[in-house]
């Protein structure tokens, strides 16, 4: 059986022909490298089902998956956000198909705060992310 590769990437606020185009060249090029595939496009939910909904079969999907990969841009979708959480909390390879800037520094203030970079890069203005926000200001700028 061939391992299984879940894509993400955003997909609410997005030009929606364009996203499918996305996702349809990374499927592709993964397929050519010898994996299946899953998208949250072909979840099997129709495209008008709630969010919520949408992100429970992704997730669903998702555990079942060895890989996730990250389509460019993926920090900016709560549902990818989560999507990686889940994939960190159970093991998951991730693939990034672009380095996100400052990666390795994003990723150790969400561990150090207990707090996803989502919330950090909201308007919160809890102690914890504007303490976040001051750290991500002096080191990544």
């Amino acid at each position: 059986m061939k391992e299984q590769v879940f894509i993400s990437g955003t997909i609410s606020w997005t030009d929606k022909e364009k996203t499918r185009e996305k996702f349809e060249k990374a499927e592709q090029m993964i397929k050519s490298k010898g994996y299946s595939t899953v998208t949250p496009l072909n979840n099997g939910l129709p495209k008008s089902a709630p969010w919520e909904s949408q992100m429970a079969m992704n997730i669903v999907i998702l555990i079942g998956c060895s890989t996730l990969y990250l389509l460019p841009c993926w920090e900016n979708s709560p549902g990818a956000t989560l999507e990686k959480s889940i994939a960190e909390v159970t093991g998951k390879k991730i693939i990034y198909e672009q380095e996100p800037h400052n990666r390795h520094i994003k990723e150790a203030i969400s561990r150090v705060l207990g707090t996803s970079f989502w919330e950090v890069s909201s308007k919160d203005q809890t102690e914890k992310t504007v303490f976040a926000r001051v750290i991500y200001a002096k080191y990544c700028r």
